[in-house]
């Protein structure tokens, strides 16, 4: 009965570590940390612990990002799309997919600010390109552009430097906005009549986003490098998983030595 009741025991030790190696397995397009200053936090599967980012690090669907006060980072995916996120933004990578006729990207800003830049349909294939930015009051819908959402309270600012962005409110009203324009969307209200940009985002961009697309542009032509770092990464996870999961091996045996001393079974 002893004998039984310790290998229960075990059974239940034994399984009680299970967890994956990251949480962008599911996920067919990938993200790539290529810049990062000041404190970045990442998870990468839901509810999962902070981890610090790293330059290299893979990101996938369900990962969740967050920037300190000081904190920013540039991520450039396998597709040729990248995203600049600036200090004080939370956001998850709610979707990340490629089919033979499409590429999905759903970003999802909690607050904060991301400037993006859409690859084009002749960016790297001749798939089209379906990219979002859902805040908690609106829906930013793009194909081939750059533009940027800041969420703050209950109030989000989209302005587009080039292209086109179709704005939508909880109230499913939705406007276009075009290059060299902005909207601003509040909760339970439609989207703003447009206007042109204000001046405190035409330095931004002329500062910041600038140099941005030219870091673009530079990665865009060498992405099989962009496959590599994820690749790379990937294997690097899977080590330290393996190395984690020896690591609790030991421990569960040391566990069950104990047991079994405790009841007496040889």
């Amino acid at each position: 009965m002893r004998k039984y009741f310790v290998w229960f025991i075990f059974s239940i030790i034994a399984t009680s570590y299970i967890m994956p190696v990251v949480a962008q397995s599911s996920s067919d397009i990938y993200g790539v940390i290529t810049k990062i200053s000041g404190v970045v936090k990442v998870q990468l599967k839901v509810d999962s612990e902070w981890i610090p980012a790293e330059k290299g690090m893979a990101l996938g669907e369900n990962t969740k990002v967050q920037t300190d006060e000081d904190g920013e980072l540039v991520i450039v995916f396998e597709d040729g799309t990248a995203a600049k996120v600036d200090k004080n933004t939370t956001f998850i990578i709610r979707e990340a997919k490629k089919t033979a006729k499409q590429r999905y990207f759903i970003i999802e800003l909690l607050k904060g600010s991301i400037t993006s830049n859409s690859a084009t349909i002749t960016t790297v294939d001749e798939i089209g390109l379906n990219y979002q930015i859902k805040t908690p009051v609106a829906v930013a819908a793009v194909r081939g552009t750059i533009f940027i959402v800041e969420h703050k309270e209950d109030k989000s600012d989209i302005a587009v430097f080039k292209g086109s962005v179709n704005v939508q409110g909880q109230t499913g009203h939705e406007i276009q906005v075009e290059q060299d324009y902005q909207t601003s969307v509040t909760s339970q209200k439609p989207p703003e009549r447009v206007h042109p940009i204000e001046e405190r985002l035409m330095k931004y961009y002329k500062e910041k986003v600038k140099r941005f697309n030219e870091q673009v542009e530079y990665h865009r032509a060498r992405l099989d490098k962009i496959r590599e770092q994820h690749i790379k990464w990937m294997e690097k996870q899977k080590g330290k998983y393996e190395d984690k999961m020896k690591e609790e091996k030991q421990k569960q045996e040391d566990k069950f030595e104990k047991l079994k001393k405790k009841h007496g079974v040889k």
